[in-house]
């Protein structure tokens, strides 16, 4: 019984030391916990003028587009343009069999000649008539009818007149001419085809300017005004960006995507862009100047609140901020921060207000303007 009762008395000397170890291990850990400081990355507050651009998508279009059609039937004996070529208003393309035109007027101009030699010969008569008729030595009815004859040979004159005017007309169609300055794509016609009137010849497109349509949610109707400045990118020159200006914001919103349509002209005289791309449209909807700003990735947004930790010697504070305008990756903060100041980028999740930290080499990323 002696023997038992030792050998419990041994066995909780042994637990009880166990358990004094365990318990000097524990508070050995949470002080080593207490003071390890969290490694982070740090940017800096500095003070910029912060620009936010609205990015939407769209096509380029031309400003005029135009099937070029003959007004005439007859056969193509001539073409004065290349396909791709760049033509000027006015510009004459293709030139249609006007031989047959110009018969027809040669007849015209002859009877028309004829006609006005009989009507000046018949005023001549009415001239030398109208004394006779005074002393009853011509009849009031041969009068009457030479003065009828007269107003036929005058209309008669005047319907040639009509007709020639016509086929003049019609001869300057035989000369299909370019209706504006552009470029002409693919052509229609070979020389030697036979026409009739409306047949497409070749369409000709202005390149310069172009224009681009696009949709804008209705929330920034008020940050947008005529002649503002737009930027276009495209995939065919991703290093090169275009720019032009706001000629049209529809006063119509559509009630079913709640935007409105809008349209800019981009300048286009070394036509790299063609009608159809689709392109990339940035528009600058807000300027703060000098704003305080810190990198986005710094701030840390709750329901309730939002904040940044701010690095002092090895102690990282936390500071409650609003935030403004974000923009390049940056966002505009109030609160009570000051220039140049180092802020948490990384790391910021682990920390609570007056943890210890280690900012990490090379970890100082540059921010902003710090003025």
């Amino acid at each position: 019984m002696k023997k038992q009762h030792g050998t419990g008395v041994v066995f909780l000397l042994v637990m009880m030391g166990l358990f004094c170890l365990g318990c000097e291990r524990q508070s050995d850990l949470n002080q080593n916990h207490a003071t390890t400081a969290e490694p982070v990355t740090v940017g800096h507050v500095g003070v910029k003028d912060l620009v936010y651009r609205l990015h939407r998508v769209g096509s380029l279009e031309a400003k005029a587009s135009v099937m070029v059609r003959t007004e005439v039937e007859g056969r193509v004996t001539d073409l004065f343009f290349e396909e791709g070529a760049t033509v000027t208003a006015g510009q004459v393309l293709v030139k249609i069999d006007d031989a047959k035109i110009r018969t027809i007027m040669s007849q015209l101009e002859a009877r028309l000649h004829q006609l006005e030699i009989q009507l000046s010969n018949s005023l001549k008569t009415l001239e030398r008539k109208k004394p006779l008729l005074a002393h009853d030595l011509v009849s009031q009815q041969d009068f009457d009818d030479l003065q009828t004859k007269i107003d036929v040979e005058k209309a008669a004159v005047l319907e040639i007149k009509a007709q020639i005017a016509h086929h003049r007309e019609i001869l300057d169609d035989t000369e299909i001419r370019a209706p504006f300055g552009g470029v002409t794509s693919e052509r229609l016609i070979s020389v030697g085809d036979f026409l009739s009137t409306g047949d497409p010849i070749v369409r000709v497109v202005r390149l310069d300017p172009l224009e681009i349509s696009f949709r804008v949610d209705e929330k920034y109707k008020s940050s947008l005004s005529l002649n503002q400045p737009v930027a276009v990118t495209v995939a065919a020159y991703p290093d090169k960006t275009f720019s032009g200006e706001i000629f049209f914001i529809s006063p119509d919103i559509d009630i079913q995507t709640r935007t409105f349509l809008m349209k800019g002209r981009i300048p286009n005289n070394d036509h790299l862009l063609s009608p159809g791309m689709f392109a990339e449209v940035s528009v600058i909807t807000e300027t703060h100047k000098d704003a305080l700003v810190v990198p986005w990735e710094s701030v840390v947004q709750l329901e309730d609140e939002a904040y940044v930790y701010v690095c002092t010697g090895n102690e990282a504070k936390k500071i409650p901020v609003t935030v403004g305008l974000v923009a390049e990756g940056m966002t505009e903060v109030f609160g009570d921060l000051e220039p140049g100041q180092q802020v948490v980028v990384e790391g910021k999740y682990s920390l609570s207000d007056e943890a210890k930290v280690t900012i990490k080499t090379g970890s100082n990323l540059a921010s902003s303007d710090q003025r």
